[in-house]
């Protein structure tokens, strides 16, 4: 196995120009951030290693590289991230490695996610013949295989609303084979590296949820198309890789998150009906997680202090350094 050091977290990822990098070009990296259990990265990596695109690359980030992960390593950089903590630092900065080693695209890869073997390909060649930046599969549930999580995310500019599309719904009931989209999820999204270069990479000040939302609309607003293919599928356990996080974090950081994406990118308003839209994004998120995991103060509590930190422009680390 091969083992990586990329940049410290927090400094700026570049992509380099084509001129300036290390090797010969290949078609595909993919890289999967190892999150919680070593099982799950080891189904995600088998995956890929599936797949029928000769030169497809496989980047594993983790943030300690402590022990072997439960892989074999054909095919497969282990990329340490230096401190890196959160989905968005790592997967940046192992994409930029990837890049810097000749990657032609970069595939983001949840670890608790499995690919069909064709959806790397599928992916790489519908973005050669759209010139599509951003590529995403139809994400299914993996305890409901025929049920979509997700194909495609609608963002309103008005209200901040965010929704998967259609979520819930029968994979056989989807009418497109391809549709151009504003955002799609970071569960598994390809992004070429003009379309980096163009845009960036994730934030990492959004360490979980809604770096997807956030690099998408960024990425659109500089002219990338982006585009769901109906024909390429993964299937996502749902979180399982946060599975280990305390009960508030997830409530605190996607009310946080949420609301610093309709900031950035949401409509402008006057100061009155801004402010109301923050307070419906803040509703919006309570009874999310009231109806999801039950009503609790534990939940409430952590979307309230969510917004305050919003507010307040806490950073991620400094809730991670306190916990509740």
């Amino acid at each position: 196995m091969t083992s990586r050091r990329v940049r410290a977290a927090g400094e700026r990822q570049t992509v380099p120009e084509k001129g300036n990098r290390n090797r010969a070009g290949f078609p595909l990296a993919v890289v999967i951030p190892h999150f919680g259990d070593p099982e799950l990265t080891r189904a995600c990596v088998a995956s890929i290693q599936k797949s029928d695109l000769r030169g497809t690359r496989i980047y594993v980030v983790d943030g300690t590289l402590a022990g072997d992960l439960p892989f074999r390593p054909h095919r497969v950089v282990c990329v340490d991230a230096g401190g890196a903590e959160g989905f968005a630092a790592r997967c940046s900065l192992a994409a930029e490695v990837a890049f810097v080693d000749g990657a032609e695209n970069v595939m983001f890869l949840n670890n608790d996610a499995v690919a069909a073997p064709e959806t790397p390909g599928q992916l790489v060649s519908f973005s050669r013949e759209t010139g599509a930046g951003v590529v995403a599969p139809v994400v299914l549930r993996l305890g409901a295989p025929g049920t979509v999580e997700s194909a495609g995310i609608d963002f309103d500019r008005l209200t901040g609303r965010v929704t998967q599309s259609h979520c819930g719904r029968p994979y056989a009931g989807i009418r497109f084979e391809y549709r151009f989209v504003e955002a799609v999820a970071a569960t598994c999204m390809l992004v070429t590296s003009e379309a980096a270069r163009t845009s960036g990479l994730f934030d990492p000040a959004l360490s979980f949820y809604f770096e997807d939302v956030d690099f998408c609309l960024r990425a659109r607003s500089k002219g990338v198309r982006i585009a769901v293919l109906k024909e390429a599928r993964v299937w996502h356990a749902g979180a399982a890789s946060f599975r280990s996080a305390r009960p508030a974090d997830r409530p605190y950081l996607v009310t946080k998150h949420h609301l610093e994406v309709c900031r950035r990118h949401g409509r402008p308003l006057p100061r009155v009906l801004h402010m109301a839209r923050e307070a419906h994004i803040i509703a919006l998120n309570a009874a999310y997680f009231a109806l999801r995991e039950g009503p609790s103060p534990v939940s409430l509590g952590a979307v309230i202090r969510g917004a305050k930190g919003h507010f307040g422009g806490c950073s991620d680390s400094s809730w991670t350094e306190n916990k509740v």
